[in-house]
């Protein structure tokens, strides 16, 4: 029996590459889970359910809402992500954070400017990290 997984991302090569490295998977272990995988993407669906918002202070926190949500949207198996900068200066806080420091759109607030939100000055500690996670839903 197959199971449909949903890739929540709109974004064609994201569910592309997720949908490889599952098929990858399958190929290693043909008696595994990942062999009975069909896989879609948001844009696969005959109706795109509405777009999630992602305003938690965490990668982890986002990635789950936004399974959550497109699960109960879809009654589908959902595999979802977020992914961002941890930054040093920010006593490493996530994107999910930034932008709500800056009361804008992550894209539109500068690094600088967070870090001054923050009390930093944005030159001394100037490390940072990526960050990601994957959360899976059913209904």
């Amino acid at each position: 029996m197959k199971v449909t997984l949903l890739i929540a991302t709109g974004n064609a090569g994201k569910s592309r590459k997720s949908g490889t490295s599952l098929i990858g998977a399958a190929a290693a272990a043909p008696d595994s889970f990942f062999a009975s995988l069909r896989i879609l993407g948001l844009k696969d669906l005959p109706r795109v359910p509405a777009e999630c918002v992602e305003d938690q202070p965490t990668f982890e926190g986002n990635a789950c809402k936004k399974a959550g949500h497109f699960a109960a949207e879809t009654g589908l198996l959902t595999l979802a992500d977020d992914s961002g900068l941890c930054v040093d200066a920010l006593s490493g806080r996530s994107g999910g954070l930034l932008r709500t420091v800056c009361g804008r759109e992550r894209r539109a607030c500068g690094c600088r400017e967070q870090c001054q939100a923050f009390g930093g000055d944005g030159r001394r500690t100037r490390r940072a990290a990526a960050g990601a996670i994957l959360c899976a839903r059913w209904r």
